[in-house]
């Protein structure tokens, strides 16, 4: 979960951007009919065609947010969000496929752009968004200013820093006033860029040793060696209880071939901390302060939501950021095999 977030969900976002984004649509315009000509180009379709299409667009996309909204109040959406976004993500495309060129479609692809980001598609994200952007209109502001901060933040998981301080300084040079909790996420990015490209893929990870819920000392050095995911979490966090049953089971799995977890928990109940991690049988260590989110390893991370992963590679390298689901299994796969 991310502090003062724009939308509030996270794993399963999809629902509520998709609420932004039809509470700022405008009404759909009558196309005006030429009377003075009865004749239909071959080439063309008539004005009563045009007509006939543009309504039949919106009531599609109608249709097709009802059911998005279905999907996102389903069980799914619950059990497995990626899934749940993953079917979003089929619904748009469809309807970008069947409407080409209409202004509904053109809000399917911003729609797209900004779930892309959220499955850990950058480069999907980026072409989308881009897409959007090239033709978006100034009347929808703060859906182009959010277009603009989703875009920073899928060049930045591209490893694009340069592109990715363009759009946020777009943010806030341009849209200051448009949506003030964009504007403090942008210039928190600014701030925080300097860190963020030192934990870039392939950099190594920023050293710390601080102490275990048992007292023992707990650093990166200790695992040496060894594949390491860095989880930042917390017993409060939704998306992060929903991912837990995913990361238990590929630690089962990986853990006797050299794969390890340090848990940094931003809960501040300490009891409430180790009552899950008894519950759950958590077998890995974790770290707790009690600071929450000025916990001492997430402020040296410039670690602004959760759940945040960083994934060590036996070297000590960043390989993998923010993986989770099915796409984790196979990074630790892939990595547990590299000598």
């Amino acid at each position: 979960m991310r502090k003062s977030l724009l939308v509030t969900l996270v794993a399963c976002m999809a629902a509520l951007l998709i609420s932004i984004a039809c509470a700022e649509k405008s009404p759909a315009e009558e196309p005006v009919a030429n009377k003075s000509s009865g004749m239909e180009s071959s080439s063309e379709n008539s004005p009563a065609q045009d007509y006939e299409s543009e309504l039949s667009s919106e009531k599609a996309y109608e249709r097709v947010m009802r059911e998005i909204r279905d999907i996102e109040k389903s069980p799914l959406a619950k059990r497995e969000p990626i899934k749940a976004i993953e079917k979003i993500e089929g619904k748009f495309r469809a309807f970008i496929e069947e409407y080409p060129g209409s202004k509904e479609s053109h809000d399917a692809m911003f729609q797209l752009g900004v779930l892309y980001n959220h499955l850990q598609k950058p480069e999907k994200a980026i072409l989308h968004l881009e897409k959007y952007l090239s033709s978006a209109s100034d009347a929808d502001e703060n859906k182009v200013a959010f277009a603009h901060y989703s875009i920073a933040e899928a060049y930045k998981n591209a490893g694009n820093f340069d592109a990715a301080k363009k759009h946020y300084r777009i943010v806030v040079d341009r849209y200051a006033s448009v949506n003030t909790q964009l504007l403090g996420m942008a210039r928190t990015n600014l701030e925080d860029m300097d860190v963020i490209q030192r934990l870039a893929i392939g950099k190594e990870p920023i050293p710390f040793e601080v102490t275990d819920l048992n007292g023992s000392s707990l650093s990166l050095e200790k695992y040496k060696g060894k594949v390491v995911l860095l989880d930042f979490w917390a017993t409060w966090c939704a998306p992060c209880l929903q991912e837990m049953p995913n990361v238990k089971r590929i630690y089962k799995q990986y853990h006797q071939q050299g794969f390890e977890i340090i848990g940094i928990s931003l809960d501040s109940n300490r009891n409430a901390l180790e009552k899950y991690v008894r519950r759950n049988d958590i077998k890995w260590p974790q770290h707790f302060d009690g600071k929450a989110w000025n916990n001492e390893v997430a402020k040296k991370y410039k670690v602004r939501s959760i759940p945040a992963t960083f994934l060590l590679d036996r070297s000590g390298k960043i390989r993998y950021k923010s993986v989770r689901g099915s796409r984790l299994a196979q990074a630790v796969e892939k990595l547990v095999k590299e000598k």
